[in-house]
Parts: structure tokens; sequence; C-alpha cells
């Protein structure tokens, strides 16, 4: 796991080693899927780390929503609880 502290520079050298040692990318963020930094994250180590990879890159991010003004409905949107472990065990059966 990488917690990358900045995304301006972000750490690809510690992303592609991790990636050395496990062929698997899932990236988690709470921006929202489209147009979110993971997705930058996901085409970039694609780019340069396709032969390392022995699954297609998985996602966890926000909803493609609006921020909404309740607390419970924003904490729905901008979690990833429910979405991280099926997307985890969808990476791992490859």
């Amino acid at each position: 796991m990488i917690d990358l502290r900045t995304i301006v520079p972000w750490d690809r050298e510690a992303v592609l080693r991790s990636l050395e040692k496990t062929n698997r990318l899932l990236v988690l963020h709470e921006a929202t899927r489209t147009a979110g930094f993971g997705a930058e994250v996901a085409a970039e180590i694609t780019e340069t780390g396709f032969e390392l990879l022995d699954a297609p890159p998985a996602r966890v991010a926000a909803e493609d929503l609006p921020v909404p003004f309740s607390k419970q409905l924003e904490d729905e949107v901008f979690s990833g609880r429910r979405k991280l472990r099926p997307a985890l065990e969808r990476l791992l059966v490859y």
C-alpha cells in the first residue's frame, strides 16, 4: 500500500516499485471517479508499467454526483468502504 502524501509531484517510482512486487494496481481516492486524480495515476502507471500488470488497474472513488448537503449522504458519496473489498476481490481473481 502506498499513501501518496502529495499529488504534485506524486511518487511514480514508489508506485512502480510496489507494482513490481504485486503486479496489481488498485487506486483508492475520495475524488470523483470521472476526472479524479486516480484516473491520472492509473493511466500513468499503465503507460509506464504495463508489462508489470497481471490484471487491469482498478479504481475505487467517489460517486460522480454533486456534493450533497446532508453529512450522512456526503459520507456515503465519498466513502470507498463498501466498494473497496469487492474491488480487491475482483483484482485478485486475475
